[in-house]
């Protein structure tokens, strides 16, 4: 059970086949969702459009993406959906791989 307060965004890291639709379910479920690219760190902030279907109600989604180099301050929980975890500068630290 996510507890975290649900006005604060949910960052997904990975913009790929399990990232797009993680997102896609949490924004359907109205929560605020911001898709972190890992492989394209230096990535604009931009929004996609996604089309999903839910309760036979097909819909156009709009997410938030941005590359992780541009992310900035983090204000709530973190998904990490990549197929593989690189090293990279985080914010206040290194992950590694």
């Amino acid at each position: 059970m996510l507890t975290s307060n649900p006005m604060e965004p949910i960052y997904v890291i990975g913009c790929g086949a399990v990232g797009v639709p993680l997102m896609a379910c949490l924004a359907a479920a109205g929560r605020r969702v911001v898709g972190v690219r890992a492989s394209e760190e230096d990535a604009p902030e931009q929004t996609v459009t996604v089309p999903v279907t839910v309760d036979d109600q097909a819909l156009d989604l709009p997410l938030q993406t941005v590359g992780i180099g541009r992310l900035g301050e983090i204000k709530g929980p973190v998904v990490i959906a990549t197929k593989r975890m690189p090293t990279w500068p985080w914010p206040g630290g290194w992950l590694r791989g």
